[in-house]
């Protein structure tokens, strides 16, 4: 997480990014040695499950702290953002736990 989203996200968001930073602590063997992109994908959108279950998030919630966080990282834009977070919505409703 970029330090300066520590400094001005809203703490909603800082809360949710943080349990979703859990949920790869919970698995972190698994997230450790995922080595395609799909298999990355997958373990974000288990830490995106916990998020969820830990703060109680709506996936409307969970978007905006992951855009939040991506206007801090160098390369994201809107588009990139939106693609990004339509895959890992889709995956949410499609992928069993």
């Amino acid at each position: 997480m970029p330090a300066r989203t520590l400094l001005e996200a809203p703490e909603r968001w800082l809360r949710i990014a943080v349990a979703h930073e859990c949920g790869h602590f919970q698995r972190r063997w698994i997230s450790l040695f995922a080595r395609s992109e799909l298999a990355r994908l997958h373990e974000e959108v288990q830490a995106d499950r916990v998020a969820l279950q830990l703060t109680g998030a709506t996936l409307d919630e969970l978007d905006a702290a992951v855009r939040a966080i991506a206007q801090f990282e160098p390369g994201w834009d809107e588009d990139t953002a939106a693609a990004y977070l339509g895959l890992r919505r889709q995956l949410l409703r499609t992928t069993p736990d």
